[in-house]
């Protein structure tokens, strides 16, 4: 039975909201859970905490007092939070850029449109809307954070941090001061990329995360994993201190928040209807080297080979990210494969969901994860993936995905091929997932609360 209170720290999410206003894989993961676990826990005492950038302090609240949009909205929460004082006229920069980026070879029509999402925002915003912008918020009543000092971590009390806090010097005194006075403190850890394969981040980042692995084993008691295989890494690092802490592994879900299984196809917004004129294999993530992105076109530049004008298209949906210097030159010096690639920079939660419905298929040869949210999410809108056979991602789905060697050009191009040629392949797989059990994040939620409880 729960005697203390939970404490989830949110300091990175809220830092992030400061600058994005899209979700990225691990901020999204914790949304759902700590809503999901506030939702299904209402007689339990759950707070948020972080650290506040104006008032320079570790505050608190409760999280269904913030987090209650299924969609990441950095304003709403910021508003929420005091930290922003009013919503914005114009839409975020970032939003801009990626809506000018459908028309990043036409300078001269990137200019007009760039004036013409301005001139809408002041003077018609409905408009907006219809080309992909989200609507313009109402202002959102501010609530009242409660500061840490006053609220006084308890020794029954649980801190639980479920994303990143290697660079936030006040989590980590906080995490070290409850483990001193004898508190449970928890870790969620996604993976040990920077350290088991540092080639795929960039050198800050790998050294920030080894000395924060290595720190954080001095204070943290309990540590959730997001699959078996990033448990075993996680053991295997820690050694000999692997015995006198308590590692388990939960499974992530399929579900795609917000969004019912096998939903509806929604009406598609104004900057990804023309993808959907043909049809296209999916591959969903940051573009980065890890995701492997540039096998995928290499496979395509051998699939338009064989299959000429039948080649679908491929779509790559998600946000930039880092070392992508060679994805982005073999896309600049093919005429071939600029006709049948396209990318969907930093997607809304329902493009994304409008992609994943209107796909063949989706594609996900990434080298190396902890778990591997859009394998799950495709089977959630009953589309198979053919994904990995590396790492966690076998645990997603099981025997309803199709596994290939993402370092194998030739298998990856023989079996996309085979899923492009014979649609009953491709039927056959999704008569499976239809009939399969799903995991949601509410069964995710449950099962942390459980593991929560056990340590008090």
């Amino acid at each position: 039975m729960q005697i203390g209170r939970i404490c989830f720290d949110v300091t990175d999410i809220v830092s992030y909201a400061t600058g994005n206003s899209r979700v990225s894989g691990i901020q999204r993961v914790q949304l759902n859970l700590i809503s999901n676990i506030a939702r299904n826990n209402s007689e339990a005492k759950i707070l948020c905490t972080f650290f506040h950038p104006t008032l320079l302090k570790m505050v608190s609240f409760r999280p269904l007092d913030v987090l209650v949009d299924h969609e990441f909205d950095a304003t709403s929460i910021l508003q929420r939070l005091g930290i922003r004082s009013k919503a914005k006229l114009l839409p975020p920069k970032h939003e801009v850029k990626r809506y000018l980026s459908r028309f990043s070879s036409n300078k001269p029509l990137r200019s007009l449109k760039k004036l013409e999402v301005y001139f809408y925002a002041i003077f018609y915003s409905p408009r907006l809307r219809q080309l992909g912008f989200k609507p313009a918020l109402t202002q959102p009543s501010k609530i009242e954070c409660v500061k840490l000092d006053d609220l006084r971590l308890l020794k029954e009390d649980s801190y639980v941090i479920l994303g990143s806090n290697w660079s936030f010097k006040e989590v980590i005194s906080v995490c070290k001061a409850h483990s001193a006075y004898g508190g449970d403190v928890v870790q969620m850890v996604y993976d040990l990329i920077p350290y088991v394969r540092p080639e795929y981040c960039t050198s800050g980042l790998r050294t920030d995360f080894k000395n924060w692995l290595t720190d954080v084993s001095s204070y943290v008691n309990r540590y959730i994993c997001i699959s078996e295989f990033t448990a075993k890494d996680l053991r295997e690092f820690l050694g000999a201190k692997a015995t006198s802490k308590s590692i388990t592994a939960v499974p992530l879900a399929h579900e795609f928040d917000g969004y019912a299984r096998d939903s509806r196809p929604i009406t598609p917004s104004i900057e990804i209807e023309h993808v959907l004129r043909k049809p296209f294999v999916l591959c969903v993530g940051t573009i980065e080297i890890r995701k492997n992105g540039v096998a995928l076109l290499r496979v395509w530049s051998r699939l338009i080979e064989s299959l000429g004008e039948q080649t679908p298209k491929l779509v790559f949906a998600g946000k930039q990210g880092w070392l992508i210097k060679e994805f982005e030159n073999t896309l600049r010096i093919s005429k071939k494969l600029s006709r049948f690639v396209e990318v969907i920079h930093s997607p809304s939660d329902a493009e994304l969901v409008t992609l994943y419905q209107n796909a063949l298929f989706t594609a996900y040869p990434s080298l190396y994860e902890g778990w591997g949210l859009p394998v799950g999410e495709a089977a959630w809108f009953g589309k198979l993936c053919i994904a990995s056979n590396t790492t966690s991602m076998p645990e997603v789905c099981g025997d309803l995905a199709i596994y290939v060697d993402p370092e194998n050009i030739d298998e990856m191009t023989s079996k996309i091929e085979d899923a492009i040629r014979r649609p009953e392949i491709v039927s056959t797989k999704e008569h499976a997932i239809k009939q399969a059990k799903l995991r949601t994040w509410s069964d995710v939620a449950d099962d942390i609360f459980e593991f929560l409880n056990d340590g008090n």
